[in-house]
C-alpha cells in the first residue's frame, strides 16, 4: 500500500476516494439524486447551466423544484450543510424564479436547522415546502403570495420521509412516513390537512401525485416471495383517488415506486427501481432504474440504456405526457456517467447534462425536475461538488427545446 508523504496530501486523496465510493451508495440509500454528467466527447447538451443567485452560503444543495407558471418557480434545499457528515446541520434554503432571474428568498421566523426536501405549488401565490429538522421532525413552510412562513405540521415525532405535491390550480397533498411506522397520506381541504384512509395491508403507500387535471394517484407495492429467492419482492400497485376512496389499477411489474407522472388521458408513468433478487451489477451500484408505463389497459416496462441506475425524477408537458427523466446514471468501466433520459417517439434516450464550469467537478447530482406550465421549458436542480474538498454549490439547469 502506498503511504502518503504529507497530512494534506493524504486527507485530500482520502476525500477524493471517499467521494467516488459514496456516490453510488448515496444514490442507492437516498434515492433523490444520482450522478449526472456529460462524458468527454459527448454530444452537445440540450441543457443550459443557470448561474445560482448571489448570497448563498457555502456547502449548499438543492433537493427539489416546482413551477406555478411559466415565469414563477421555487427550488428548495439547504445551505451551510456538511456533505458526508452531520457535523454541520445546515439551514433551509428557498430560491425563487421570477421571469428568468433566480433570487434567494428570506425565511423570516425560520430558526430550525435542517433541510427542505420537497416543494409544491398550487399557484404563484400559494406554495408549500416540506423538510426535516436535525431531530428528524417534520417541518412545513407556506408561501401566501408575500412571504414564506412556518406552518403547523399534521404529523409529530420523528419522520423517515415525506413529500408534498401539487399542480397549478389544485390543492396540495402530503405523504409522510413516521420512523418505524406506516405511511400517512393527507390532503389540504378547508384550510387544514385532512387524513385520507389508505387501502388496507398488504398494500404499502410509497408516493402520491397530483396530475395537471387534478387527478390524484397513489403508488405503492405489495410484497411477495418469489421462489427460489428467499427475499420478498415488490409488486407495483397504483390507485386513483375517486373523492371518497381508491380505485385500483391491475397489478404492475416488480418495481419499487418513487415517482408518478399522469397524463390527462389517464395514462401514466411510474419511475422507480427494479428489485434485485440476486447478484448483479457492479459492487456498490444502486439497483437498476425502472420506468413503467400504464397505457390504460396494460403495464409495460421501458427499455433503458444498459446499466442505468438510480431513482428517476419525471417531468412532462402541459398535458402530463412524459418529456424528461433525471436522477439516473450508467457505469462506464468503474466511473459513473450520467445525464438525462428524453422521451421521444415512444423511446427513452440518453442526453448529457449541461457542461460543468470550473472549479466544479463532473459529478453533478440532479435531484428534481419541473415543467414550466405554458412553455416548452423544463427546470432541473441539484448540486455540483468542488474537487478534493467537502464543498458543493447549487446546480440549476434549464432546457428550452420546442
Amino acid at each position: 500500500m502506498r503511504t502518503d508523504t504529507t497530512r494534506t496530501t493524504g486527507a485530500t486523496r482520502r476525500a477524493g476516494r471517499f467521494r467516488l465510493l459514496t456516490a453510488g451508495a448515496a444514490a442507492a440509500v437516498l434515492g433523490a439524486s444520482a450522478l449526472a454528467m456529460a462524458p468527454a466527447g459527448a454530444e452537445t447538451s440540450q441543457w443550459t447551466r443557470i448561474q445560482p443567485p448571489a448570497g448563498i452560503r457555502p456547502l449548499a444543495t438543492l433537493n427539489a423544484v416546482a413551477a406555478a407558471s411559466g415565469t414563477r418557480a421555487w427550488a428548495v434545499g439547504q445551505e451551510y450543510a456538511g456533505d458526508y457528515t452531520s457535523q454541520i446541520p445546515g439551514v433551509p434554503l428557498v430560491l425563487r424564479l421570477d421571469g428568468t432571474a433566480w433570487t434567494r428568498t428570506a425565511l423570516r421566523g425560520v430558526t430550525w436547522k435542517g433541510s427542505l426536501t420537497s416543494v409544491a405549488a398550487s399557484s404563484p401565490t400559494d406554495a408549500w415546502a416540506a423538510g426535516l429538522d436535525t431531530a428528524s421532525g417534520m417541518r412545513l413552510l407556506h408561501f401566501d403570495g408575500t412571504s414564506w412562513q412556518p406552518a403547523d405540521t399534521p404529523v409529530t415525532g420523528p419522520v423517515a420521509s415525506l413529500r408534498v405535491v401539487a399542480s397549478p390550480g389544485h390543492q396540495p397533498w402530503l405523504i409522510v412516513t413516521p420512523t418505524g411506522g406506516s405511511p400517512v397520506v393527507l390532503e389540504r381541504a378547508g384550510g387544514a390537512w385532512q387524513s385520507v384512509e389508505l387501502p388496507p395491508a398488504p398494500f404499502t403507500a410509497a408516493t402520491v401525485h397530483v396530475a395537471v387535471d387534478g387527478t390524484v394517484w397513489l403508488a405503492g407495492y405489495r410484497l411477495t416471495q418469489t421462489p427460489p429467492f428467499p427475499i420478498s419482492v415488490p409488486t407495483l400497485v397504483v390507485q386513483r383517488w375517486t373523492g371518497t376512496g381508491w380505485a385500483t389499477l391491475p397489478d404492475g411489474p416488480q418495481t419499487w415506486p418513487h415517482e408518478v407522472l399522469a397524463a390527462t388521458d389517464g395514462t401514466l408513468w411510474v419511475a422507480g427501481t427494479v428489485p434485485r433478487t440476486g447478484p448483479g451489477g457492479p459492487i456498490g451500484a444502486p439497483p437498476p432504474s425502472a420506468l413503467v408505463h400504464w397505457d390504460g389497459t396494460t403495464w409495460t416496462s421501458a427499455s433503458l440504456p444498459a446499466l442505468t441506475f438510480g431513482l428517476p425524477s419525471l417531468a412532462g408537458d402541459d398535458a402530463g405526457r412524459p418529456e424528461w427523466a433525471s436522477g439516473t446514471g450508467v457505469l462506464a468501466g468503474s466511473e459513473p456517467v450520467g445525464g438525462y433520459l428524453k422521451y421521444t417517439g415512444g423511446t427513452w434516450t440518453r442526453v448529457p447534462g449541461a457542461p460543468v464550469v470550473a472549479p466544479e467537478v463532473d459529478r453533478v447530482s440532479i435531484a428534481g425536475l419541473a415543467h414550466l406550465p405554458g412553455t416548452a421549458s423544463t427546470l432541473a436542480v441539484g448540486q455540483a461538488p468542488y474537487p478534493f474538498e467537502e464543498q458543493h454549490v447549487p446546480r440549476i439547469e434549464r432546457e428550452d427545446a420546442p
